[in-house]
């Protein structure tokens, strides 16, 4: 084990002479497609895959690790699921999500059911979506492809959370040269009415008919397959906690600025370098390219992995899935592990970097893109990568609908219907079809200002309200309102967004606020014995110059001034007779009295 990094860089040093010729030769005819952003041929893609040979000799035989992965003591019983929450759409909330499907291993649910359940919470919340939750127990692909069919209707993703299985896809000679070749195909649940189909019958798709397009995006919240790095669920319990603190914006948020980190094989084709441009703006990335930057290499990339500048990374880089095989020294996944990571967000040009059914269980090496991602003391929340040789191309297609505001998930079913239409060719079989979202997939990368409500304050005839303008409120925080009552009026109920939530009272507290909203207060005249009420104080005179003497036949506890806006200008928790205004500006104040038993309010006027 100790000698793989060595074996690794005289694979990657014997190979660089053959794949500097690949790349001189592909500029003639590649870079002006990968300059302009348009959609690459079948002679570039087969020019550009010639440079996986390292990655192909790093990776191993594919078919080796399918048949240790399935060797593993994984639930195979009888397919179950039970749905545990539904949370209806906010029709009050705009954006393009309609529905959300959460699948849940049910092992892990029964551990942190109410970290996992708050996740639902979460994105009802941000996005205003229908979320269903189902929890599943043994069964095979074919079971939870079902249970996202019998979902359905206005459906836009599914995000699985602990270890759901998994569909693989085969090809007999990957990128027509390399052989067999097997892998984790995460296309398959995303694609709802295309036909999929196993030829010998062996458990692994390798072909299809119909329409291949997408209709849904999936991604993948687990750390069941992170070696010997975490345990399942304390790993999910603070990736969870972590995501809940992003939705609430009491994380600190990154800067809105990119970097894009392109190793040597790479460097030739400009997109590499400068499509991120299209998620940030084209002031707002760093670029850094072997040959082009003197401090580029194994120490700079950790350190920018560090740096809270960047709120997503793309890195361009051989790899397979526990290894970058960076020119001047490679970088192993426990070292990322290790060392942290604050971007938010991750594009993954490392071939098998998302592959995490890799993985030996006893390996202290996790997945490439688990390690980004699931590290308890970063930031990090989702990655989108390959589980097998190959990784994105034409980045300006996801790049666009991200810097729109989409999220990572809507993003990448974006990219594969503009990139790709509904016909999916050899090459784009063996280039793409590895393409998973590792973290999750709601994420997008414009987010704070979800954190923000407005709340507009309004009052009937026959008094005022105080704070009288529109306030804004972060989420979960508490805004009290004061009624302000004319003479020969009192508080008849306190509304909010229509619906009467109090009868009666000076002032009410909205609590915990999630969302936008209108609070209204309407006012009826005193009559009967509530006449005798407003002769126990009197307050003069009014308006006043320098002082306000108080009379009140009931003992006085404290005095308070506010401006209009709800803004308190002075207090008095001693009071005796009288109380100075000398400070004010000429204007109109609110008064307020706090008794044993009781609480005034009046408006006072300065001249």
């Amino acid at each position: 084990m100790a000698r793989k990094p060595f074996i690794r860089q005289i694979i990657f040093r014997s190979s660089r002479f053959f794949l500097i010729i690949c790349a001189v030769v592909l500029a003639f005819f590649g870079a002006t497609n990968m300059a302009t952003g348009q959609t690459l041929t079948a002679e570039d893609y087969t020019a550009l895959a010639r440079l996986f040979a390292i990655d192909v000799q790093m990776k191993g035989d594919s078919r080796e690790a399918y048949l240790n992965y399935q060797s593993r003591p994984r639930l195979r019983t009888t397919f179950s699921h039970s749905r545990v929450l539904t949370l209806d759409e906010n029709p009050n909330v705009n954006t393009s999500i309609q529905k959300i499907l959460v699948i849940v291993n049910s092992a892990i649910y029964s551990q942190l059911p109410t970290k996992i359940e708050r996740y639902a919470y979460d994105i009802n919340r941000v996005y205003g979506c229908q979320v269903i939750m189902e929890t599943v127990t043994g069964g095979e692909h074919t079971d939870i492809k079902d249970l996202i069919l019998s979902n359905q209707n206005n459906l836009d993703g599914a995000v699985f959370i602990g270890e759901i299985h998994e569909a693989w896809f085969e090809v007999e000679n990957d990128f027509d040269e390399y052989g067999y070749a097997v892998w984790p195909c995460d296309l398959y649940y995303m694609d709802l009415n295309g036909i999929w189909t196993d030829s010998n019958g062996n458990g692994i798709y390798d072909a299809f008919t119909g329409n291949i397009q997408p209709e849904i995006f999936v991604g993948r919240i687990s750390t069941a397959n992170m070696g010997t790095l975490m345990s399942e669920a304390v790993g999910l319990e603070n990736y969870l906690d972590k995501n809940h603190n992003f939705w609430l914006g009491l994380s600190p948020v990154n800067e809105k600025f990119g970097l894009t980190y392109t190793d040597e094989d790479w460097t030739y084709w400009y997109d590499f370098k400068t499509d991120i441009q299209y998620l940030y703006g084209n002031l707002s990335y760093d670029k850094v390219a072997h040959g082009e930057d003197y401090f580029f290499g194994r120490e700079d990339y950790l350190s920018r992995l560090r740096n809270d500048r960047y709120g997503f990374i793309q890195l361009s880089c051989h790899a397979n899935h526990e290894y970058l095989a960076m020119t001047g020294g490679g970088i192993t996944s426990n070292e990322i592990f290790n060392n942290g990571a604050e971007a938010i967000g991750y594009n993954l040009f490392s071939c098998s970097a998302c592959n995490w059914t890799a993985v030996s269980p006893y390996s202290n090496q996790g997945f490439l893109g688990g390690t980004h991602v699931y590290n308890a003391n970063n930031l990090s929340l989702v990655a989108i990568g390959s589980t097998k040789t190959g990784s994105m191309l034409n980045f300006n297609k996801f790049y666009i609908p991200l810097g729109q505001g989409k999220t990572m998930g809507e993003s990448l079913k974006q990219w594969w219907i503009d990139a790709f239409g509904t016909i999916h060719t050899d090459y784009v079989i063996s280039w793409h079809y590895g393409m998973s979202i590792i973290g999750d997939p709601i994420i997008n990368f414009f987010h704070t200002a979800n954190n923000i409500y407005t709340i507009v304050p309004s009052a009937g005839s026959g008094g005022s309200i105080s704070p009288s303008t529109v306030q804004t409120v972060n989420y979960g925080d508490n805004i009290t309102f004061t009624a302000i009552p004319d003479n020969d009026q009192e508080v008849d109920q306190w509304e909010v967004n229509g619906s009467v939530v109090q009868t009666s009272g000076d002032t009410y507290t909205l609590e915990n606020v999630q969302a936008d909203a209108t609070v209204n207060v309407t006012f009826k005249p005193l009559i009967g014995i509530d006449e005798n009420r407003i002769q126990k104080i009197q307050i003069y005179p009014n308006p006043a110059h320098d002082e306000i003497f108080i009379k009140s036949e009931l003992p006085i506890k404290k005095v308070e001034i506010y401006s209009t806006i709800g803004a308190l200008l002075i207090r008095e928790d001693n009071f005796a007779k009288k109380i100075s205004v000398s400070t004010l500006l000429k204007g109109v104040y609110i008064l307020k009295i706090d008794t044993e038993n009781d609480t005034f309010i009046q408006k006072i006027v300065k001249e």
